[in-house]
């Protein structure tokens, strides 16, 4: 047999071995990462013997002879150098929302019965079971409902809110460190695992519990319009294409109406702090309102009651400024009349809260509380308004505990 028949052969049977890795690999990396690389099949047919026969021989040989541990590290370099243009094509990935877990196991015994089937319609059956983890999409409200999801992530804001067809994310959460913050911890794994585009991003002021993610989560979803009334002489406001919020402006999507109704235009020249500054989202739908408050305080709360009156009804209220005392209002709350009262803080933070004195207000009005540190993440539906479901009793798990 010709040399290049061999060879020919031997490239057929290698490729042949990915197609089945990559296709066998897809249903568990979906549900996992909701992604599947599709450069990955031509990578792995170089990167596996090159590590195999290059990087991990001279490892090894580093033991008896040190200097072979920087040819290592050479030859790794040459292998980076090739993967890093591939995982920057814009192509190279399979972005899908992630599949329930009965799903992915479908396609995993359906990947199993297309490996070892010799017949081609058995085969192609067997493909049946696989394709639909790659198209699952997650489920989206009705046209005219809206969703609402309440991160949990701790002291600070993050709201999504969800409608048939888009979606805006009102502010980002905290930053944790240098290198970390809920943007990148959080609030991208779960767009992610929902497959979510952003078409709008809300920053509502400059406090960094607010904004900690903004530059994660705009790193990867540039598409985004970006609300705030962080002022032009904020670093951020250099490195995002911000524009204002102001109290008039309104959009619809889907049949469900949004609409700011804080700060007025002329709040931009007055020298009022960033939390009185504060954007104020109201998204209405299906005869139901959500009022997503920031860190507005007593005087600004005061200010909506007179303006708007009646109007300012909802049957969800963001608790102001986490549930400080310089918020929530006795007014403010009579004028709201909220059924659900959503607070978003750290367990056991600094600042003390929400804090004693606002929490009985509420309880006082009858006013139904739930916090991020004992419900975890919550969500909040339009054609459910009666309820409030906590991610703590959906998704339980044994090392998590009762918080005091």
């Amino acid at each position: 047999m010709p040399w290049w028949t061999k060879l020919l052969q031997a490239v057929r049977h290698l490729l042949r071995e990915q197609g089945f890795i990559t296709l066998g690999l897809a249903p568990l990396t979906l549900l996992l990462f909701q992604q599947v690389s599709i450069v990955g099949l031509l990578v792995n047919l170089y990167a596996i013997p090159w590590v195999t026969f290059v990087v991990t021989p001279l490892a090894f040989a580093g033991v008896l002879w040190s200097p072979l541990w920087q040819l290592c590290s050479l030859s790794l370099q040459a292998l980076m150098a090739t993967l890093e243009p591939l995982q920057a094509l814009p192509w190279s990935v399979w972005h899908t929302a992630a599949p329930p877990w009965w799903l992915a196991l479908t396609g995993m015994a359906g990947v199993a019965l297309f490996i070892t089937q010799q017949q081609f319609w058995r085969r192609m059956a067997s493909a049946a079971l696989v394709m639909p983890v790659f198209f699952w999409q997650a489920p989206r409200p009705s046209h005219g409902a809206v969703q609402v999801l309440i991160a949990d992530i701790g002291q600070g804001n993050a709201v999504l809110v969800r409608t048939a067809q888009h979606s805006v994310l009102f502010d980002t959460g905290p930053r944790f460190g240098v290198d970390s913050d809920a943007g990148q911890r959080v609030l991208l794994p779960v767009l992610q695992t929902m497959d979510e585009r952003l078409d709008a991003l809300v920053l509502s002021h400059q406090d960094s519990d607010h904004t900690g993610g903004a530059l994660s989560v705009f790193k990867q979803h540039k598409q985004t319009l970006l609300w705030s009334s962080i002022t032009d002489t904020h670093w951020l406001a250099q490195r995002l294409p911000l524009q204002r919020c102001a109290a008039g402006q309104a959009w619809e999507w889907d049949g469900v109406q949004f609409d700011f109704i804080h700060p007025l235009p002329a709040d931009y020249d007055k020298p009022l702090s960033p939390n009185s500054r504060s954007c104020v989202l109201r998204i209405r739908a299906q005869g139901q309102a959500v009022l997503l408050t920031a860190d507005i305080e007593a005087l600004q709360e005061h200010a909506l009651v007179q303006r708007m009156g009646d109007d300012l009804k909802a049957d969800v209220l963001l608790v102001p400024h986490h549930g400080s005392k310089t918020s929530s209002t006795e007014s403010f709350l009579d004028a709201v009349q909220p059924r659900w009262a959503l607070l978003q803080h750290g367990y056991r933070n600094r600042y003390g809260h929400p804090a004693p004195v606002v929490v009985q207000r509420y309880e006082a009005r009858g006013i139904r509380m739930l916090d991020s540190p004992h419900c975890g993440a919550m969500h909040w539906r339009s054609d459910l308004p009666d309820e409030v479901l906590c991610q703590r009793e959906l998704d339980k798990r044994y090392w998590r505990f009762e918080k005091n």
